[in-house]
């Protein structure tokens, strides 16, 4: 599942009509219809403002599909289908949601670099070995 997908999910469970989802986060009537026909990914600047109108939905979730899909921190009352009231009580500020997600995609990255450099090591060792350049021992 892709984003815009968990997106359009989102919208589902929040309005009856993907048009009024679209213009509740400021976007055109049929904006999710293009970026699907173009195969594009929403931006980041999108996923923040669902975040402010729509905040019992993980930013996690959003961009990623792991994790819990609501916050639990948020609770939301809802008024209307347009969501123009609505009350919410937040464990945790959008920036440190972001922050903590860009650490574990950073430890990730360094996780991975951290093996192929160990893959090249030993390939290198391996090579060595068979030009008779190191002893077995080593």
């Amino acid at each position: 599942m892709e984003i815009v997908d968990r997106i359009l999910e989102i919208q589902k469970e929040v309005t009856k009509s993907q048009r009024s989802f679209e213009l509740s986060i400021g976007k055109t009537s049929g904006y999710f219809n293009v970026i699907r026909r173009n195969k594009s990914t929403p931006g980041v600047d999108l996923i923040l403002k669902i975040n402010e109108i729509y905040p019992e939905f993980s930013i996690n979730w959003i961009m990623t599909g792991k994790g819990d899909k609501y916050n639990k921190g948020v609770e939301v009352n809802r008024v209307s289908e347009g969501r123009s009231h609505y009350i919410t009580k937040e464990t945790g500020s959008i920036e440190a949601i972001i922050e903590q997600l860009a650490e574990e995609k950073i430890n990730s990255f360094i996780e991975a670099q951290n093996k192929k450099l160990t893959d090249l090591s030993d390939a290198i060792s391996e090579i060595q070995k068979s030009l008779g350049l190191k002893k077995e021992d080593e």
